[in-house]
């Protein structure tokens, strides 16, 4: 039985009354110059913002498995937490009406992408009402207004995990968010589960724009029907249209559990085919391709064939403005804002008389320093008083927090006593926050370990373990483990070893000879993320 340590406190969580803080989250040191306005850009511009206190690389991403290995990803407790959501509650802002006949000649494109659960204000989360507000506050036409989300949104804190996602959709039904594009981590509690945000029925949560993945695939190469490879959007006489795509290769940073028997078709091909739909059949003025992957060659590749007037990124975390140039020698934007709301890109694009793409300017906004939004903060209120008793619950005290590395490698060293194994493996790419604050709460946890990744264990041979393991792993620092490797000088080649390992690593391909039924496989039904909170629990209450 999984120790969650959350029903206890439901039966205080309708008395709570929550005010969400106003801090800046933003470390100045991880992106540009705020509100910088630029008209040419190169490469050399960029300048990434992945640091210690926000984020990892997606190189070595990390997606949740099955608490079961039954291939359904176990969410009965984060229904169980959206059962508590009163939606009557919740009111959102009157929406415009498009009127055709209102000449634009700018179009304002306003994306996010990788925001991973960042909703509520924290040490290193700027929460949405500063985005909400920053758009709302830098928009010159709001009937000229595109806006998408461009993948990873749900995924990543306790509040957005525990209900599902569900306050991701109520922020992008608030703000009037155009297009919803599938990224990895929308894959993380099995893409089936966001079906429910487009079912019709209201009392579950209903997404008002169209999630987009034009390459995601089943095993018959057939789309999920909740899913659509783009979508066309009107602002004023202007038809612009929106194809969303998932980077190719992208299911190697999604456990085999969560994929399923889904996969991703040729970035490419669905570019040219849904271009040409969108400028030969429906006549679309703009076309942009928003794309859940930061690769300048396939950039690149969309422009030299296809009319494509403006590409967005993600999923690397960076803050980017670059260019490809045209097959007409035009030059296109590529922009991408970075991880947890840190930057907001708006790209303005000109159009000339025929309403054809001419040229575009690009702004980068620092959401932290914008003010809130009020509707939006009534609306995530209404979310965060469910979830806020056991995120806000102090579990266990460390001076000065941890870094990265010492909350992975204590972690690992109590599931080695825990299952009494050789060897704890988790990969770097799972451990995604540090924790400054002495006081350690259950949603600081759930940062550090958003994903719900189960333990497996299997019985290797020293030969198998020295096969296996590399570098871009946390072990326990006990028996053969040394924290960041491996003790090869003790370990016998010869002799068997207990290894537990979560199930992100052990589902990949090659992983799979290793943690087998012929090595003794057992799918303990334990998270990592449970056993890090027991950890705090158990050990650092002094």
């Amino acid at each position: 039985m999984k120790k969650l340590y959350l029903l206890p406190l439901l039966f205080i969580l309708g008395s709570c009354t929550i005010t969400l803080n106003n801090s800046n989250s933003v470390d100045e040191n991880s992106t540009n110059e705020a509100n910088s306005t630029v008209e040419t850009v190169s490469n050399t511009d960029k300048e990434s913002s992945i640091d210690e206190k926000s984020t990892v690389d997606d190189s070595t991403d990390e997606s949740s498995s099955s608490n079961t290995g039954s291939g359904k990803i176990d969410v009965s407790f984060k229904e169980y937490y959206k059962s508590l959501v009163d939606r009557d509650n919740i009111h959102y802002s009157e929406k415009l009406v498009n009127d055709p006949s209102r000449e634009v000649r700018q179009l304002e494109v306003w994306e996010i992408n990788d925001t991973h659960g960042a909703f509520v204000d924290g040490e290193d989360i700027t929460g949405i009402t500063h985005v909400n507000r920053c758009i709302n506050d830098n928009t010159n036409d709001p009937y000229a207004c595109i806006k998408i989300a461009n993948g990873d949104i749900m995924q990543g804190t306790a509040f957005s995990n525990m209900l599902l996602g569900e306050p991701a959709v109520a922020a992008l039904n608030e703000m009037a968010f155009d297009a919803y594009v599938i990224g990895n981590h929308e894959f993380d509690w099995g893409i089936y589960n966001l079906a429910v945000y487009k079912d019709g029925n209201p009392d579950n949560g209903e997404l008002d724009c169209p999630f987009l993945g034009a390459n995601i695939v089943d095993k018959d190469g057939k789309r999920p029907d909740f899913i659509d490879p783009y979508t066309v959007v009107e602002k004023g006489d202007v038809k612009v249209g929106i194809i969303g795509i998932i980077g190719d290769g992208l299911e190697s940073s999604i456990s085999n559990v969560s994929l399923g028997d889904y996969s991703f078709s040729s970035s490419y091909d669905a570019v040219c085919k849904y271009s040409t739909i969108l400028k030969d059949e429906l006549h679309c003025d703009v076309i942009i391709v928003s794309v859940h992957d930061h690769n300048g060659f396939m950039n690149q590749r969309y422009v030299d064939d296809n009319k494509i007037d403006l590409i967005i990124n993600g999923h690397d975390h960076q803050y980017v403005e670059e260019e490809v140039e045209r097959y007409d020698g035009k030059n296109v934007l590529v922009l991408e804002s970075n991880t947890k709301n840190i930057s907001l890109g708006k790209a303005t694009l000109y159009l000339d008389d025929n309403k054809e793409y001419n040229h575009y300017s690009v702004f980068h906004y620092k959401p932290s320093i914008y003010d809130t939004a009020t509707n939006m903060d009534a609306i995530i209120n209404e979310y965060y008083k469910v979830t806020s008793v056991y995120e806000s619950t102090v579990i266990g005290h460390k001076a000065g927090g941890f870094s990265k590395e010492e909350i992975a490698i204590t972690t690992m060293n109590y599931i080695a006593e825990k299952y009494d194994c050789d060897l704890s493996v988790t990969n770097t790419g799972g451990i995604r926050a540090t924790i400054y604050e002495s006081d350690i709460t259950n949603g600081l946890i759930y940062e550090v370990f958003p994903f719900d990744n189960e333990l497996y264990i299997a019985y290797l041979t020293g030969e198998e373990i020295k096969s296996a393991f590399n570098t871009g792993y946390y072990y326990n620092n006990t028996r053969i483990g040394l924290g960041r490797s491996l003790s090869l000088s003790d370990i016998n080649y010869s002799k068997t070893y207990k290894v537990v390992c979560v199930d992100y690593v052990a589902t990949k391909e090659y992983m799979t000879r290793f943690f087998n039924e012929e090595h003794g496989l057992v799918m303990t039904g334990d998270y990592i993320r449970d056993c890090a909170l027991e950890n705090i629990i158990a050990n650092y209450n002094d």
